[in-house]
Order: structure tokens, then C-alpha cells, then sequence
């Protein structure tokens, strides 16, 4: 059983896990109470995305040998990969209380401090993986990552170029020199690196996202849309919502002067245009310009299923809302204008709904929600051709209520299932 237990840790490391895990049930045929084997048929199920399976595998190995660090941090890994990052930091926490000396476990608490995007943190975590291990790639990569953000580019450049030094066929390393490139608004220098690190790792998802990203940078308007992204996503969450509360304050501000003193309305009024322009990017600049890159012969293979899910309704519903204010600004008929105006809201809808992961806390009563609220809006577009205009309106409104409370309720759910 050792042989087949040795031939499974080998084939886990060419990532071989349809094979890795026939040895590994061959194993727990005769010793069923092996935790170690449980374990790695825990990472077997993780990575065909089979995450109840792995979490179980990984709950019997640690319920089967509690005082073993690793059996901890795969429980850690497992988890991770299913999206439940706060059990994931509970299971590395306690994979480091037993054995405090392995770089492996601080490598993995600090990739969940970046999706935390806790910088400071995830920094720390590198830092101590690296004084047990200075080799340890992951380590510098995730430590280059927390550099980037935390404004240090300086030392990313030199924790990047230290990790390329150590591995340069690594793709992970590749990816975060491109993401680096993106934070300098260098696009070109960044596709470089992407495209190098997906010929090295054909399935790196942080390759492609930033594939995807620098490939809609070559548009000069996307290119300051992502800038500003990138720099919000260097600040501290308080800060930004700070800044994201104090903009809108100042809009409401600025349009309460431009209304009680008409005469200030020239100038108010293009900075008004200006910030309704730009939330509009923030909440659709992203699909709209992955529509653009559907659209495009070669940029539609960068896509991944998700994002070309999302482009094509999004297309739909933006197409939709075109033709209904078209048939407004011809037709001067005001309830067009409800049904564009619901029709762009809508867009917003359905992208948040395609965005969501499998493993997307309460995914599916999102899902009901955004159905529950395309059958408002198509019972408004009813109300509308049947005349029955007071009932529409009715329903315009409680669809606009209804979009905002998915669209907050959302980016709460998203924000908390990230913290760790």
C-alpha cells in the first residue's frame, strides 16, 4: 500500500488526479482509516471543482488524525478552493499552531489575506513563509502582490525579479509581473507577461483574468476606467467607502446649488454629467467592453464562459435599451422611456447574476431575486401596452427599488464572503 501511496503523491504533483485517485481508493480499500490518503483524495475531488466531496474527504482525515498539521492545511486548502475562506483561515490557523515551521501554511494564510484584501497582513504571512524558506516562490509572488497594493513598487519589482530569478518558468510569477505592469498602466509590457505565463500554465484563471483586462486597456477609455479600479483596490475598504459615500454626497451637493441658483448651472452641470458618466463605467464599463472584445475575432478566445455569458445578455439588454429610447426621442411616447430606463437597469441585474461563482453564498435566492424582478419589469412592459399606465409606473418604481436593494444586498454578500 506504500507503493501506491507514493505513486499517488507523484501523480498529484504532475497534477494527474483522475490517476492519483485510483491509487489513492486502492489504499483506503485495505487501510480505510488513513488520514493522509484521505487527504489527498480531498485534493483529488477539489480540483475536478468536486468541493462537498473534497470537504468531506478533508473533515474524516482531520477528524482521523487532529494532531497532524497537514492534514489541517489540506482541510485549509480544500475549503479555500470552495470558496469558504473564513473555515479555510481557521483550518491554516490551526495547521500552523502544530507546526509553526512550514512555509507551505503561511503561504496559504497569505493568499487568504489577499482575498481578503487585508495587504498589510498578507505581507506578514509572505514574509514569515520566506525567513522559513527563502526559495519559497509562493511566497514571493503573494508577497510581490500585497507590494503592489500596498503602493511599494519598488520592492514588488525586486520580489518579482527575485522570484523569476528562482523559477522563471513559473506562470503564477509571469501573471503578477503583467498585474505589476497593469498597476503602472503599462498594457503592452503587461500582455507580454500574460501571454508568457499562459503558454507556461494554459489554465492560470489570474493569467487570463489579466489577459482579458490588458487586452480592453488598448482602449484609452477603459485604460482610465481600470486605473481607477486598480488604484480603489489599493485602498483600505473604509477608505473607499469613504470616498464612494463623500462623491455622492458632493453630487448632491452640487446639484441642490445648481437648482437653487440657476445661473451656476453651466458650470455645475458638466460635472454632474461627468459623475453620472463615470458610476455608469464603474457599474458597466466592464461588460460593455468585454462586449466589445466578444465582438473582436481574436479577443473572443480570451473570454472565459462567464464573460461571454455575460456580453451576450448584456448586448441584448443594451440593445434593448437603445431601440426603446430610440422609439422615445421619435415617438414622444413617455412610457418608452420607463421601459429603456428599466432595460438599463436590468443590464445591471442580469450581469451581477451571470458574475456570480458557483460557490457564491446564497447564490441561488440571488437568482430567484433577479428573476422575481424580470417579471416586475415585464409586467410593467404588459401594464404599458395594455394602457394600463398608473399600474406601470407602479411597477417601474418597484422594480427601481428592487434593483437597488439586489445591487446592495449583492456587493454586502460579496464583501463578507471574502473576509477572513
Amino acid at each position: 500500500m506504500e507503493s501506491s501511496l507514493l505513486r499517488a503523491q507523484k501523480l498529484l504533483e504532475q497534477r494527474r488526479y483522475d490517476l492519483a485517485e485510483r491509487e489513492l481508493r486502492q489504499v483506503l480499500e485495505h487501510q480505510p482509516n488513513h488520514a493522509g490518503a484521505h487527504a489527498m483524495l480531498a485534493l483529488c475531488h477539489s480540483q475536478a471543482r468536486r468541493h462537498d466531496e473534497a470537504i468531506a474527504e478533508s473533515r474524516q482525515a482531520v477528524g482521523l488524525a487532529p494532531d497532524d498539521a497537514y492534514v489541517h492545511y489540506i482541510h485549509s486548502v480544500v475549503l479555500h478552493d470552495a470558496g469558504q475562506y473564513r473555515q479555510s483561515r481557521q483550518a491554516v490557523d490551526q495547521a500552523i499552531a502544530i507546526n509553526p515551521t512550514n512555509a507551505d501554511y503561511f503561504a496559504l494564510l497569505a493568499s487568504l489575506f489577499v482575498t481578503g484584501e487585508r495587504w498589510k497582513d498578507a505581507a506578514e504571512s509572505a514574509r514569515k513563509g520566506l525567513a522559513l524558506f527563502a526559495e519559497h516562490v509562493d511566497c514571493k509572488n503573494i508577497l510581490a502582490i500585497a507590494q503592489v497594493h500596498l503602493g511599494q513598487r519598488d520592492e514588488a519589482r525586486t520580489t518579482i525579479r527575485g522570484a523569476l530569478g528562482e523559477d522563471p518558468d513559473n506562470p503564477l510569477t509571469h501573471a503578477n509581473q503583467g498585474w505589476a505592469y497593469l498597476h503602472e498602466n503599462q498594457p503592452k509590457k503587461a500582455l507580454e507577461h500574460f501571454r508568457e505565463a499562459l503558454r507556461l500554465g494554459p489554465g492560470n484563471e489570474w493569467a487570463k483574468a489579466g489577459l482579458v483586462e490588458g487586452l480592453k486597456a488598448r482602449n484609452p477609455i477603459y485604460r482610465l476606467l481600470l486605473a481607477y479600479f486598480l488604484w480603489m483596490s489599493r485602498l483600505d475598504g473604509r477608505v473607499r467607502m469613504g470616498l464612494i459615500i463623500g462623491a455622492y454626497v458632493l453630487y448632491r451637493v452640487m446639484r441642490g446649488v445648481a437648482e437653487s441658483v440657476p445661473e451656476s448651472m453651466p458650470f455645475i452641470m458638466p460635472f454632474l454629467i461627468l459623475y453620472i458618466a463615470f458610476v455608469v463605467l464603474s457599474w458597466l464599463g466592464a461588460p460593455f467592453f468585454n462586449l466589445l472584445l466578444r465582438l473582436n475575432k481574436y479577443g473572443r478566445y480570451a473570454l472565459n464562459r462567464t464573460q461571454r455569458i455575460q456580453s451576450n445578455a448584456f448586448g441584448a439588454m443594451l440593445l434593448l435599451t437603445i431601440l426603446c429610447a430610440v422609439g422615445w426621442l421619435v415617438f414622444r411616447v413617455e412610457e418608452w422611456a420607463f421601459v429603456a430606463l428599466s432595460a438599463f437597469l436590468m443590464s445591471i441585474v442580469v450581469v451581477s447574476a451571470l458574475g456570480m461563482g458557483a460557490n457564491f453564498k446564497g447564490r441561488q435566492g440571488w437568482h430567484m431575486f433577479a428573476c422575481a424582478l424580470g417579471v416586475i419589469a415585464a409586467g410593467e412592459v404588459a401594464a404599458f401596452a395594455i394602457g394600463a399606465n398608473s399600474w406601470g409606473v407602479a411597477m417601474f418604481y418597484a422594480f427601481v427599488l428592487g434593483v437597488f436593494g439586489f445591487t446592495i444586498g449583492v456587493n454586502f454578500a460579496g464583501a463578507r464572503r471574502t473576509q477572513v
